[in-house]
């Protein structure tokens, strides 16, 4: 928005606004100093003029009232109002009716504008509207600062251009930097996105909004296929509608609902910071600092995670027979515990290949172990090496690839499915198949290994490193039980 020009004078009521005053009918002369049927007078550089006009004193004040078509001209600003009152001695004048300044490609109307010659600053009242060609901005009342190019709202304002509309209760417009400050209610509402926030600062020449307070930012995207849904709940978020990157801080939490024809799927983090990029659809995904994250067929604790969607050509590694399906990766860094198809896996770091929402592939760096419980006995299955390698299958089959320095212990069960003993084997390689919960199939290099039968069995007999941690498990409804994700599903009536 181009600044206001100084020449706005009586009128730089552009944005003006303080209290209302809007006379509903002329005022009467208490002593009469002048009257003609038209006039036209001059006020400082300022030329006013209309159909008739005449004086009076209000105690010691020399008032001039011009009723009837007035018109104003100072350099190239033209203004219009039904009729006009000049405070003679202090050069203060004050515009009723129907008001509209022009200047350029700047226009405001108002019912009211008062400007004080001065102190360089106008206020304007009832039905406030100003427009430079590009930006738009209504309220009931403003007050304007010339030489700060500054306009200030304190009773409600809306502002709204060619990507967004603003709202909120108070809020201070500088027209020469195109920013914004709104608070109170805010709403921020431009292409598939709804902001809402107890302040917000707008810099509208670059298209970025910064938000704080109790931030709750909505989008709708999607393809052809499936319909797309981002929530972020958090107290900052910096948002970029020119390259769709958001940055959040306190403590966000992302929800993403994606619906095609089978089913919604349903991918939550929280974390100390998250950062994503967005077009139509969330392309990835960057959180920092305890994350717990959680999908589908995946949950996860870690110090950091990111998630990034590949275009379904992607001939990138494991996603290289993709062409037909959805396919994410999500990479763990810090100590990471994922679970997922009943095993619990930690390591230094991870990277996880999913297809269509579904595990389909993980590699683990730096002490990979892995823990299974076998739900029947109780018991829980675990392997460790330096690497990990897995596949997960369509049907219930999982192979794990541990070298080197695999090391593995498995419980057997007895054809009556009760314990039945325990194998300790290590290696410089180990292969396990697994079918559901129970071990199908043990491949090894060089190896030795030990059997324990059950009647000389003593547990737990655990691998050293093994940490069972179930109470870590991220849950969906959990994360979803946040105070701030509960408080927003009550007024909307649910996600």
């Amino acid at each position: 928005m181009k600044g206001l020009p100084l020449s706005l004078g009586l009128l730089a009521a552009a944005l003006l606004i303080d209290q209302g005053f809007a006379p509903q009918e002329r005022p009467r002369a208490r002593s009469s100093w002048a009257r003609a049927d038209t006039d036209t007078v001059q006020v400082s550089t300022v030329v006013v003029s209309g159909d008739s006009s005449y004086g009076f004193l209000e105690g010691s004040r020399s008032v001039q009232v011009i009723v009837g078509n007035v018109r104003g001209l100072h350099d190239s600003t033209q203004l219009f109002a039904g009729w006009a009152r000049r405070y003679v001695d202090t050069d203060q004048l004050l515009f009723v009716h129907d008001v509209v300044v022009i200047d350029g490609q700047d226009t405001l109307k108002a019912d009211s504008t008062y400007y004080d010659g001065s102190k360089k600053h106008g206020r304007a009242a009832g039905n406030v509207w100003f427009t430079d060609g590009e930006v738009t901005i209504h309220a009931p009342q403003g007050k304007y600062f010339v030489d700060a190019k500054r306009a200030e709202f304190h009773h409600g304002l809306t502002l709204a251009d060619s990507v967004a509309t603003v709202t909120g209760a108070v809020g201070t417009f500088w027209t020469n930097e195109d920013r914004a400050e709104v608070a109170g209610d805010v709403t921020y509402e431009a292409k598939n996105t709804q902001l809402e926030s107890d302040s917000l600062t707008y810099l509208r020449a670059i298209r970025v909004a910064t938000a704080t307070g109790s931030v709750v930012l909505e989008r709708i995207g999607g393809d052809e296929d499936a319909t797309e849904r981002s929530l972020l709940f958090c107290h900052w978020v910096r948002m970029d509608e020119e390259s769709g990157g958001i940055k959040a801080r306190g403590r966000p939490l992302m929800i993403r609902l994606r619906q095609d024809s089978t089913g919604i799927d349903t991918l939550v983090v929280e974390a100390d910071q998250v950062e994503t990029q967005e077009a139509d659809t969330l392309q990835w995904l960057t959180a920092n600092g305890d994350v717990r994250y959680r999908a589908r067929e995946l949950a996860a604790v870690a110090d950091s995670v990111r998630w990034t969607e590949y275009e379904s050509s992607a001939s990138d590694g494991a996603a290289a027979d993709s062409a037909s399906s959805d396919v994410s990766e999500v990479v763990l860094h810090g100590g990471p515990v994922v679970w997922t198809e009943g095993a619990q896996i930690t390591g230094d770091s991870m990277r996880i290949v999913l297809k269509s929402q579904e595990v389909d592939s993980m590699f683990v760096t730096g002490e990979a172990f892995v823990a299974r419980e076998d739900t029947v006995l109780h018991r829980i299955n675990q392997a460790k090496g330096r690497m990990l390698v897995a596949w997960f299958g369509e049907s219930e089959e999982r192979t794990f690839v541990l070298r080197p320095n695999a090391e593995v212990i498995v419980f057997r069960r007895s054809e009556e499915d009760g314990p039945d003993g325990a194998l300790q084997i290590s290696g410089d390689e180990a292969i396990l198949v697994l079918v559901g919960d129970e071990p199908q199939e043990f491949s090894f290099g060089e190896h030795q290994g030990t059997y324990f039968p059950e009647d000389v069995l003593e547990m737990p007999l655990q691998l050293q490193g093994f940490q069972w941690m179930p109470e870590r498990r991220p849950a969906m409804g959990m994360l979803l039980g946040d105070p701030r994700v509960e408080a927003w599903m009550r007024q909307r009536g649910g996600l």
